[in-house]
Protein backbone atom coordinates (compact mmCIF):
# COMPACT_ATOMS: atom_id res chain seq x y z
CA UNK A 1 0.00 0.00 0.00
CA UNK A 2 1.43 3.19 -1.30
CA UNK A 3 1.68 6.70 1.31
CA UNK A 4 -0.68 9.48 0.65
CA UNK A 5 0.75 12.39 -1.50
CA UNK A 6 -0.45 14.18 1.35
CA UNK A 7 1.36 12.53 3.67
CA UNK A 8 4.27 12.92 2.17
CA UNK A 9 3.95 16.40 1.30
CA UNK A 10 6.45 18.80 4.17
CA UNK A 11 5.14 18.88 7.79
CA UNK A 12 4.31 22.87 7.11
CA UNK A 13 2.66 22.12 4.77
CA UNK A 14 0.76 19.19 6.46
CA UNK A 15 -0.26 21.48 9.38
CA UNK A 16 -1.43 24.43 7.77
CA UNK A 17 -3.91 22.11 6.47
CA UNK A 18 -4.55 20.29 9.48
CA UNK A 19 -5.52 23.93 10.34
CA UNK A 20 -7.56 24.93 7.18
CA UNK A 21 -9.90 21.50 7.72
CA UNK A 22 -10.46 22.26 11.58
CA UNK A 23 -11.56 26.01 10.92
CA UNK A 24 -13.93 24.85 8.43
CA UNK A 25 -15.01 21.56 10.58
CA UNK A 26 -13.85 19.16 7.67
CA UNK A 27 -15.94 20.39 5.17
CA UNK A 28 -15.64 22.23 1.54
CA UNK A 29 -13.20 19.75 0.40
CA UNK A 30 -13.07 21.77 -3.10
CA UNK A 31 -12.14 25.11 -1.60
CA UNK A 32 -9.59 23.77 0.81
CA UNK A 33 -8.10 21.24 -2.55
CA UNK A 34 -8.01 24.70 -4.95
CA UNK A 35 -5.82 26.45 -2.25
CA UNK A 36 -3.52 23.64 -1.23
CA UNK A 37 -2.59 23.15 -5.41
CA UNK A 38 -2.32 26.90 -5.54
CA UNK A 39 -0.02 26.80 -1.80
CA UNK A 40 1.66 23.76 -3.90
CA UNK A 41 2.01 25.51 -7.07
CA UNK A 42 3.50 29.43 -5.28
CA UNK A 43 6.33 26.78 -3.21
CA UNK A 44 7.55 25.63 -6.32
CA UNK A 45 6.60 21.71 -6.10
CA UNK A 46 5.08 20.42 -9.28
CA UNK A 47 1.94 18.04 -7.69
CA UNK A 48 -1.63 18.50 -8.10
CA UNK A 49 -3.66 17.15 -4.78
CA UNK A 50 -7.14 15.54 -5.39
CA UNK A 51 -10.23 16.55 -3.70
CA UNK A 52 -10.29 12.59 -2.82
CA UNK A 53 -6.92 12.38 -1.43
CA UNK A 54 -7.38 15.27 0.23
CA UNK A 55 -10.71 14.03 1.95
CA UNK A 56 -8.97 10.34 2.33
CA UNK A 57 -5.84 11.96 4.29
CA UNK A 58 -8.44 14.50 6.24
CA UNK A 59 -10.66 11.38 8.02
CA UNK A 60 -7.26 10.44 9.18
CA UNK A 61 -7.08 13.84 10.53
CA UNK A 62 -10.15 14.24 11.47
CA UNK A 63 -9.69 11.03 13.85
CA UNK A 64 -6.42 11.92 15.14
CA UNK A 65 -8.43 14.67 16.53
CA UNK A 66 -11.83 13.12 17.79
CA UNK A 67 -9.16 11.12 19.71
CA UNK A 68 -6.73 13.87 20.88
CA UNK A 69 -10.34 15.67 22.25
CA UNK A 70 -11.59 12.39 23.97
CA UNK A 71 -8.35 12.54 25.20
CA UNK A 72 -8.55 15.61 27.18
CA UNK A 73 -12.05 15.68 28.32
CA UNK A 74 -10.72 12.26 30.27
CA UNK A 75 -8.04 13.81 31.32
CA UNK A 76 -9.94 16.47 32.73
CA UNK A 77 -12.56 14.39 34.58
CA UNK A 78 -9.68 12.22 36.13
CA UNK A 79 -7.95 14.71 37.24
CA UNK A 80 -11.79 16.06 39.10
CA UNK A 81 -12.54 12.91 39.86
CA UNK A 82 -9.11 11.37 41.14
CA UNK A 83 -7.24 12.88 43.98
CA UNK A 84 -4.10 12.75 43.49
CA UNK A 85 -2.76 11.80 46.67
CA UNK A 86 -1.43 8.69 45.37
CA UNK A 87 -0.64 9.52 41.54
CA UNK A 88 -3.50 8.08 40.66
CA UNK A 89 -3.98 9.87 37.39
CA UNK A 90 -0.27 9.39 36.62
CA UNK A 91 -0.83 6.01 36.75
CA UNK A 92 -3.96 6.08 34.54
CA UNK A 93 -2.32 8.44 32.07
CA UNK A 94 0.44 6.23 31.50
CA UNK A 95 -1.25 2.98 30.96
CA UNK A 96 -3.00 4.94 28.31
CA UNK A 97 -0.16 6.07 26.68
CA UNK A 98 1.56 2.71 26.60
CA UNK A 99 -1.83 1.02 25.69
CA UNK A 100 -2.28 4.01 22.56
CA UNK A 101 1.36 3.28 21.67
CA UNK A 102 1.02 -0.76 21.50
CA UNK A 103 -2.12 -0.25 19.55
CA UNK A 104 -0.37 1.87 17.11
CA UNK A 105 2.30 -0.23 16.41
CA UNK A 106 -0.69 -3.08 15.50
CA UNK A 107 -2.01 -0.73 13.61
CA UNK A 108 0.94 0.61 11.43
CA UNK A 109 2.33 -1.02 8.66
CA UNK A 110 5.69 -0.44 9.60
CA UNK A 111 7.87 1.32 6.62
CA UNK A 112 11.35 2.33 7.93
CA UNK A 113 10.85 5.12 5.70
CA UNK A 114 8.08 6.58 8.06
CA UNK A 115 8.53 4.87 11.12
CA UNK A 116 11.24 5.79 13.63
CA UNK A 117 11.29 2.90 15.19
CA UNK A 118 14.03 3.31 18.10
CA UNK A 119 12.10 6.38 18.87
CA UNK A 120 8.81 4.59 19.46
CA UNK A 121 10.58 1.72 21.33
CA UNK A 122 12.55 4.18 23.32
CA UNK A 123 8.92 6.31 24.27
CA UNK A 124 7.44 2.44 25.27
CA UNK A 125 10.16 2.08 27.80
CA UNK A 126 9.94 4.98 28.88
CA UNK A 127 6.30 4.81 29.55
CA UNK A 128 7.89 1.95 31.68
CA UNK A 129 10.14 3.63 33.70
CA UNK A 130 7.80 5.79 34.52
CA UNK A 131 5.13 3.48 35.54
CA UNK A 132 8.15 1.49 37.91
CA UNK A 133 8.74 5.14 39.42
CA UNK A 134 5.41 5.92 40.05
CA UNK A 135 4.64 2.28 41.69
CA UNK A 136 8.03 3.26 43.72
CA UNK A 137 6.76 6.38 44.66
CA UNK A 138 3.55 5.13 45.79
CA UNK A 139 4.60 2.69 47.90
CA UNK A 140 7.23 5.17 49.75
CA UNK A 141 4.44 7.57 50.16
CA UNK A 142 2.03 4.62 51.80
CA UNK A 143 5.38 3.75 54.28
CA UNK A 144 5.45 7.73 55.15
CA UNK A 145 1.88 7.49 56.01
CA UNK A 146 1.69 4.29 58.03
CA UNK A 147 5.16 6.14 60.24
CA UNK A 148 3.12 9.29 60.58
CA UNK A 149 -0.06 6.97 61.40
CA UNK A 150 1.81 4.83 64.20
CA UNK A 151 3.26 7.84 65.38
CA UNK A 152 -0.13 9.43 65.92
CA UNK A 153 -1.06 5.96 67.63
CA UNK A 154 2.11 6.66 70.02
CA UNK A 155 1.03 9.76 70.61
CA UNK A 156 -1.17 11.00 73.17
CA UNK A 157 -4.41 12.51 73.32
CA UNK A 158 -6.07 10.98 70.06
CA UNK A 159 -8.36 7.73 71.12
CA UNK A 160 -8.50 4.70 69.07
CA UNK A 161 -12.06 5.52 67.60
CA UNK A 162 -10.53 8.52 66.26
CA UNK A 163 -7.11 7.64 64.91
CA UNK A 164 -8.97 4.73 62.97
CA UNK A 165 -11.73 7.44 61.35
CA UNK A 166 -8.18 9.75 60.39
CA UNK A 167 -6.82 6.68 58.61
CA UNK A 168 -9.73 5.19 57.48
CA UNK A 169 -11.59 8.83 55.76
CA UNK A 170 -8.07 10.79 55.17
CA UNK A 171 -5.55 8.33 54.31
CA UNK A 172 -7.61 5.52 53.17
CA UNK A 173 -5.93 2.81 55.28
CA UNK A 174 -8.21 0.16 57.09
CA UNK A 175 -6.49 -1.11 60.36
Amino acid sequence: MRRSFVAQLPKSIQNWLKDELSDRNFSDYQEVTELLNERLEKEGMEIQISKTSLFRWSKKVEKENARLKWASEVAIRMQEALPDDKGALNDTLTRMMQTHLLELLMELELDSQTVDIYRLSKSIADLGRASVSQKKWEAEYNQRIAAKLEELERAEGLDAPTLAKVREEIYGVTP
